[in-house]
């Protein structure tokens, strides 16, 4: 099985290194955000639980898939294996993002909707 070579798996690396403190910190801010739930009332509430969710799955993704480009560097044998496992994750992220992207953009053409009849 193909290996990457020291420099290649040096930029790897640093790449799941920089995807770990990306994640977390989203994940940190989610997690500040779920506080802002105490003071909110009604639609802002819910707005922001979801925005906060979001990020905290989002942030939570980006840390394993971190991790998941990590075991390039760190493992001999599997590679390519462990490349399109990451690749994967990603894949995953991403769809969840164009979901929310179509359900936002829904849900904004209703309220839009509603809005109007008024």
């Amino acid at each position: 099985e193909y290996e990457f070579t020291g420099p290649q798996e040096t930029v790897i690396a640093s790449l799941s290194n920089l995807m770990h403190i990306v994640g977390a910190g989203t994940i940190a801010f989610g997690a500040l955000g779920l506080l802002g739930l105490l003071t909110a009332r009604g639609v802002g509430g819910v707005v922001i639980f979801g925005q906060s969710a979001a990020m905290i799955l989002i942030g939570s993704l980006t840390f394993v898939i971190g991790t998941r480009f990590g075991r390039i560097s760190s493992t001999m044998g599997a590679d390519i294996r462990h490349l399109m496992t990451a690749i994967a994750g990603l894949r995953t992220m991403y769809l969840i993002q164009v979901w929310a992207f179509a359900i936002l953009i829904v849900c904004l053409v209703l309220l839009i909707g509603l809005l109007m009849l008024r």
